[in-house]
């Protein structure tokens, strides 16, 4: 199983704030939520609230954001091409994957502190540059090994890599890349809904949510072409995955939302926390095979037996 980056906790102040808002929109909603946030299901109330900032603040948020999704991109992909090679019956040089996974979590880091003061952090809800690069680089490591974990997961499961049939290794190598190019492109949709909220001077919580609206009606559009895709690649897809590939596409999807609101106040609230049993190995996990069998190669604790 490839290595899971530390998992570390936001800050004390940001759960404050999230707390604090909360509280907030349950006492006075009709005071401080817009009538189509009222409505809004499908992203978390904060949002409609995020904003807007000053010159400085939106050019720093957009440039760590854009690192941070750069990151995440060369990131899956290493561990992507090593997983690939194993299942191709070919080495994986974990050495050189480390190195790439290390090089591209510290230019993310390099880049908080290159493109933002600690005045505009502190405006962006960070508490410290740390935090700010703690964020981000959890964004990057924790989403892609929880992306891994589930792209793979007929051969990790268990905590251990057990490669499959010829037929079926190939497919997940299909699969693979499918995932791949449908997370970037609903990054990219995400992501670019973010920075236009982020560069207008005033705009309203409902303009927000229309944005953002917006954006997942087209990556929910997204996601059901790609799940004909892979089984049209992979028609075995729901023998091999034990799972039908709209419950994939489903699971994969929050892995954009955990990267794009890394840079935003709304990470507490919005990235999923870790379940055990959902078949998806999640940072503090060091399997989940998604079944109730306490004796077989992952407990049912996520923890494989000693």
């Amino acid at each position: 199983m490839l290595a899971t980056q530390p998992h570390r906790c936001s800050s004390l102040l940001r759960r404050v704030a999230a707390a604090a808002l909360a509280i907030a929109l349950t006492l006075a909603p009709e005071a401080l939520t817009p009538p189509a946030a009222q409505a809004h299901v499908g992203i978390p109330m904060p949002a409609a609230f995020w904003g807007p900032f000053t010159a400085p603040a939106g050019q720093c948020v957009r440039t760590i954001s854009h690192g941070t999704r750069r990151c995440f991109h060369q990131v899956l992909i290493a561990k992507r091409r090593c997983m690939d090679q194993q299942l191709r019956g070919a080495g994986c040089d974990q050495t050189a994957l480390s190195a790439t996974v290390s090089a591209a979590l510290a230019e993310v880091q390099n880049v908080v502190d290159a493109a933002c003061l600690g005045g505009q952090l502190t405006e962006l809800k960070y508490s410290t540059f740390d935090e700010a690069e703690s964020d981000v680089s959890r964004a990057c490591g924790d989403q892609t090994d929880i992306a891994i974990g589930l792209i793979y997961a007929p051969v990790v499961a268990t905590g251990t890599f057990t490669p499959l049939s010829p037929q079926a290794n190939a497919c997940l190598v299909r699969v693979s890349a499918l995932s791949q190019k449908f997370l970037e492109m609903a990054l990219q949709l995400k992501g670019r809904a973010f920075d236009r909220i982020s560069m207008i001077p005033v705009v309203s919580g409902a303009r927000r949510i229309a944005l953002l609206d917006r954006a997942d009606a087209r990556i929910a559009n997204l996601k059901q072409k790609f799940a004909d895709r892979v089984h049209r690649e992979c028609p075995a897809f729901d023998t091999v995955y034990q799972r039908t590939a709209d419950w994939f596409m489903a699971a994969l999807l929050p892995r954009t939302d955990c990267v794009v609101f890394a840079t935003c106040i709304q990470s507490d609230v919005s990235c999923p926390l870790p379940i055990c049993g959902n078949g998806i190995t999640e940072p503090g996990e060091s399997c989940d095979d998604g079944n109730q069998i306490d004796t077989d190669a992952c407990r049912n604790n996520c923890t494989r037996p000693q």
